[in-house]
């Protein structure tokens, strides 16, 4: 598992930079994690950038066989999808969805 990780410089080796502090309890449990298994999930995270900025928004639309509809919010891409959602109806069904 450990050849993943390949691109050494775009991996967190500080584990209190990812997303804030974390709390000692958690940093035990990390370093059991980079013994066992190798990597951790926000290593891995930082591999897959850069990361879709629609599904970053929860405007990605994967509902039906037509898409991925991606809505634009901001200007000059679509409004709506194919099926006439707009990005409120878009970002409500992926929460009720994933929920």
């Amino acid at each position: 598992m450990a050849d993943i990780l390949k691109d050494k410089e775009r991996v967190w080796n500080n584990k209190a930079h990812n997303f804030g502090l974390i709390p000692e309890s958690n940093i035990e449990m990390l370093k059991k994690q980079e013994k066992e298994v190798k990597t951790t999930s926000l290593q891995r995270l930082a591999l897959q950038e850069p990361q879709c900025g629609f599904g970053e928004l929860g405007v990605c639309c994967r509902m039906c066989y037509m898409g991925p509809c991606r809505i634009d919010v901001f200007n000059g891409g679509p409004r709506v999808g194919v099926c006439g959602a707009t990005a409120d109806v878009i970002v409500a069904r992926n929460l009720l969805r994933e929920t």
